[in-house]
Protein backbone atom coordinates (compact mmCIF):
# COMPACT_ATOMS: atom_id res chain seq x y z
CA UNK A 1 0.00 0.00 0.00
CA UNK A 2 1.67 3.34 -1.20
CA UNK A 3 -1.50 5.27 -0.98
CA UNK A 4 -0.56 7.25 -3.97
CA UNK A 5 -2.64 7.07 -7.26
CA UNK A 6 -2.18 4.42 -9.53
CA UNK A 7 -3.69 4.33 -13.15
CA UNK A 8 -3.64 1.06 -15.39
CA UNK A 9 -3.27 2.65 -19.21
CA UNK A 10 -4.16 -0.76 -20.64
CA UNK A 11 -6.21 -2.86 -18.68
CA UNK A 12 -8.85 -5.78 -18.53
CA UNK A 13 -12.41 -5.20 -17.66
CA UNK A 14 -11.96 -6.60 -13.99
CA UNK A 15 -8.49 -5.22 -13.26
CA UNK A 16 -9.78 -2.27 -11.11
CA UNK A 17 -12.02 -4.93 -9.03
CA UNK A 18 -9.17 -7.16 -8.82
CA UNK A 19 -5.91 -4.36 -8.12
CA UNK A 20 -7.68 -1.86 -6.49
CA UNK A 21 -6.33 0.65 -9.11
CA UNK A 22 -7.77 2.90 -11.78
CA UNK A 23 -7.81 1.36 -15.01
CA UNK A 24 -8.37 2.79 -18.72
CA UNK A 25 -10.72 0.02 -20.39
CA UNK A 26 -11.55 -0.64 -24.03
CA UNK A 27 -14.64 -2.71 -24.56
CA UNK A 28 -12.28 -4.88 -27.08
CA UNK A 29 -15.57 -7.43 -27.30
CA UNK A 30 -17.80 -4.63 -28.63
CA UNK A 31 -15.20 -3.44 -31.00
CA UNK A 32 -14.28 -7.01 -32.51
CA UNK A 33 -17.96 -6.96 -33.45
CA UNK A 34 -17.45 -3.75 -35.29
CA UNK A 35 -14.31 -5.03 -37.20
CA UNK A 36 -16.52 -8.38 -38.09
CA UNK A 37 -19.61 -5.63 -39.39
CA UNK A 38 -16.65 -3.52 -41.52
CA UNK A 39 -15.91 -7.14 -43.29
CA UNK A 40 -19.89 -8.47 -43.87
CA UNK A 41 -21.21 -4.68 -44.70
CA UNK A 42 -18.52 -4.86 -47.58
CA UNK A 43 -20.12 -7.72 -48.65
CA UNK A 44 -17.51 -10.42 -47.13
CA UNK A 45 -19.37 -13.85 -46.04
CA UNK A 46 -15.95 -16.13 -45.74
CA UNK A 47 -13.60 -14.83 -43.12
CA UNK A 48 -10.99 -16.35 -42.11
CA UNK A 49 -9.59 -16.00 -38.34
CA UNK A 50 -6.26 -15.49 -37.23
CA UNK A 51 -5.72 -14.85 -33.48
CA UNK A 52 -2.74 -15.03 -30.90
CA UNK A 53 -2.46 -19.20 -29.37
CA UNK A 54 -1.54 -17.55 -26.07
CA UNK A 55 -4.73 -15.81 -25.14
CA UNK A 56 -8.18 -17.95 -23.80
CA UNK A 57 -10.10 -15.69 -25.72
CA UNK A 58 -10.60 -13.45 -29.26
CA UNK A 59 -10.67 -10.23 -27.46
CA UNK A 60 -13.03 -10.64 -25.14
CA UNK A 61 -15.04 -13.00 -26.97
CA UNK A 62 -14.78 -16.59 -27.01
CA UNK A 63 -14.06 -18.65 -30.18
CA UNK A 64 -18.11 -19.88 -29.64
CA UNK A 65 -19.23 -16.32 -29.13
CA UNK A 66 -17.00 -15.42 -32.51
CA UNK A 67 -18.64 -18.01 -34.77
CA UNK A 68 -21.72 -17.06 -33.26
CA UNK A 69 -21.30 -12.90 -34.09
CA UNK A 70 -20.06 -14.24 -37.43
CA UNK A 71 -23.58 -16.01 -37.90
CA UNK A 72 -25.26 -13.26 -36.90
CA UNK A 73 -23.63 -10.82 -39.59
CA UNK A 74 -24.33 -12.95 -42.22
CA UNK A 75 -20.54 -14.78 -42.39
CA UNK A 76 -20.10 -18.87 -42.54
CA UNK A 77 -18.83 -19.81 -39.08
CA UNK A 78 -16.56 -21.99 -40.01
CA UNK A 79 -13.89 -23.47 -37.93
CA UNK A 80 -12.00 -24.71 -40.06
CA UNK A 81 -10.95 -20.87 -40.86
CA UNK A 82 -10.41 -19.55 -37.76
CA UNK A 83 -6.66 -20.48 -36.80
CA UNK A 84 -4.46 -19.88 -33.53
CA UNK A 85 -1.34 -19.52 -34.21
CA UNK A 86 1.98 -18.20 -32.28
CA UNK A 87 3.54 -14.41 -32.94
CA UNK A 88 5.47 -16.15 -35.88
CA UNK A 89 5.76 -15.78 -39.95
CA UNK A 90 5.92 -19.12 -40.45
CA UNK A 91 3.02 -20.12 -38.51
CA UNK A 92 0.90 -17.49 -39.76
CA UNK A 93 2.04 -18.13 -43.36
CA UNK A 94 0.59 -22.31 -43.50
CA UNK A 95 -2.32 -20.91 -41.79
CA UNK A 96 -2.62 -18.48 -45.05
CA UNK A 97 -1.65 -20.73 -47.36
CA UNK A 98 -3.94 -23.73 -45.29
CA UNK A 99 -6.95 -20.97 -45.37
CA UNK A 100 -5.94 -19.94 -49.62
CA UNK A 101 -5.74 -23.74 -50.53
CA UNK A 102 -9.82 -24.63 -49.39
CA UNK A 103 -12.70 -24.21 -51.71
CA UNK A 104 -14.14 -21.54 -51.82
CA UNK A 105 -11.37 -19.86 -50.17
CA UNK A 106 -11.73 -17.00 -47.90
CA UNK A 107 -12.77 -14.22 -48.81
CA UNK A 108 -10.97 -11.88 -45.85
CA UNK A 109 -8.59 -12.19 -43.21
CA UNK A 110 -9.72 -10.84 -39.41
CA UNK A 111 -6.39 -10.85 -37.53
CA UNK A 112 -5.90 -10.76 -33.54
CA UNK A 113 -4.11 -7.77 -34.12
CA UNK A 114 -2.06 -5.39 -36.79
CA UNK A 115 1.27 -7.37 -35.94
CA UNK A 116 -0.41 -10.40 -37.33
CA UNK A 117 -1.99 -8.64 -40.27
CA UNK A 118 1.73 -7.58 -41.34
CA UNK A 119 2.43 -11.22 -41.38
CA UNK A 120 -0.44 -11.69 -43.34
CA UNK A 121 0.75 -9.24 -45.58
CA UNK A 122 3.74 -11.30 -45.94
CA UNK A 123 2.03 -14.54 -46.53
CA UNK A 124 0.10 -13.28 -49.49
CA UNK A 125 3.15 -11.86 -51.20
CA UNK A 126 4.52 -15.17 -50.78
CA UNK A 127 1.52 -17.01 -52.73
CA UNK A 128 1.41 -14.30 -54.89
CA UNK A 129 -2.18 -13.39 -54.10
CA UNK A 130 -3.09 -9.16 -54.18
CA UNK A 131 -4.80 -7.65 -51.27
CA UNK A 132 -7.34 -6.33 -51.71
CA UNK A 133 -7.87 -7.83 -55.37
CA UNK A 134 -7.72 -11.62 -54.29
CA UNK A 135 -8.18 -11.23 -50.47
CA UNK A 136 -8.90 -8.26 -47.83
CA UNK A 137 -6.98 -7.94 -44.72
CA UNK A 138 -8.61 -6.43 -41.32
CA UNK A 139 -5.98 -5.58 -38.30
CA UNK A 140 -7.10 -4.73 -34.86
CA UNK A 141 -5.66 -2.19 -32.68
CA UNK A 142 -4.00 0.14 -34.29
CA UNK A 143 -0.29 -0.43 -34.87
CA UNK A 144 0.67 3.14 -36.49
CA UNK A 145 2.93 1.79 -39.27
CA UNK A 146 0.10 -0.18 -40.74
CA UNK A 147 -1.28 2.94 -41.94
CA UNK A 148 2.20 2.69 -43.91
CA UNK A 149 1.87 -0.77 -45.33
CA UNK A 150 0.91 -1.14 -49.15
CA UNK A 151 -2.12 -0.62 -48.94
CA UNK A 152 -2.52 0.81 -45.58
CA UNK A 153 -4.68 -1.44 -43.68
CA UNK A 154 -7.82 -1.36 -42.31
CA UNK A 155 -7.84 -1.63 -38.36
CA UNK A 156 -9.64 -1.07 -35.17
CA UNK A 157 -7.78 1.71 -33.58
CA UNK A 158 -7.29 1.96 -30.08
CA UNK A 159 -5.77 5.29 -30.22
CA UNK A 160 -2.62 4.59 -27.65
CA UNK A 161 -1.74 8.56 -27.50
CA UNK A 162 -5.59 9.87 -26.31
CA UNK A 163 -4.83 6.50 -23.73
CA UNK A 164 -1.96 8.07 -22.89
CA UNK A 165 -3.04 11.57 -22.35
CA UNK A 166 -6.13 10.46 -20.61
CA UNK A 167 -3.92 8.28 -18.32
CA UNK A 168 -1.97 11.91 -17.11
CA UNK A 169 -4.44 14.35 -17.17
CA UNK A 170 -6.66 11.32 -14.70
CA UNK A 171 -3.50 11.25 -12.57
CA UNK A 172 -2.71 15.56 -12.95
CA UNK A 173 -6.56 15.42 -10.94
CA UNK A 174 -6.28 12.09 -9.17
CA UNK A 175 -8.20 14.71 -5.92
CA UNK A 176 -11.00 14.35 -8.02
CA UNK A 177 -11.03 10.24 -7.65
CA UNK A 178 -8.67 8.63 -5.15
CA UNK A 179 -9.03 7.86 -1.92
CA UNK A 180 -6.18 6.86 0.29
CA UNK A 181 -6.52 3.81 1.84
CA UNK A 182 -9.49 3.04 0.34
CA UNK A 183 -10.35 -0.68 -0.12
CA UNK A 184 -12.25 -2.16 -3.10
CA UNK A 185 -12.26 -1.45 -6.72
CA UNK A 186 -10.70 1.73 -8.24
CA UNK A 187 -12.54 3.66 -10.67
CA UNK A 188 -12.81 2.24 -14.37
CA UNK A 189 -12.64 5.09 -16.75
CA UNK A 190 -13.50 3.80 -20.62
CA UNK A 191 -12.15 5.20 -23.79
CA UNK A 192 -13.46 4.75 -27.47
CA UNK A 193 -11.88 3.26 -30.48
CA UNK A 194 -11.48 4.12 -34.14
CA UNK A 195 -12.44 2.19 -37.31
CA UNK A 196 -9.88 3.01 -39.75
CA UNK A 197 -11.53 2.66 -42.82
CA UNK A 198 -8.59 2.13 -45.62
CA UNK A 199 -7.52 0.26 -48.44
CA UNK A 200 -7.11 -3.09 -47.13
CA UNK A 201 -10.74 -4.19 -47.33
CA UNK A 202 -12.31 -4.41 -50.84
CA UNK A 203 -16.04 -3.75 -51.32
CA UNK A 204 -17.70 -6.65 -52.59
CA UNK A 205 -21.02 -5.82 -52.75
CA UNK A 206 -21.91 -4.55 -56.52
CA UNK A 207 -22.66 -1.24 -57.51
CA UNK A 208 -23.04 -0.33 -53.62
CA UNK A 209 -21.45 3.05 -52.00
CA UNK A 210 -19.31 1.90 -49.12
CA UNK A 211 -21.06 1.86 -46.10
CA UNK A 212 -20.78 4.96 -43.81
CA UNK A 213 -20.10 4.67 -39.78
CA UNK A 214 -20.52 6.91 -36.93
CA UNK A 215 -16.98 6.42 -35.53
CA UNK A 216 -14.71 5.87 -38.52
CA UNK A 217 -12.37 7.97 -40.38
Amino acid sequence: QTNLPVILPGAFPNDHELTGFATIWLNTAELWREAIRRLTDMGHRRIATIYWNETPNLRGVTVTEHRQILAEHGATPDPALIYATAVNQAEVTMAVKDAMAKSPSPTAFLCFSDYFGVMVYAAAQEIGASIPSDVSVMGFCGYPGAALLSPPMDTVDFQYENRGRLALGKLVRAHQWFIPEANGAGPRFEVNAKLRKRESVRNLNANTKEPAYANAE
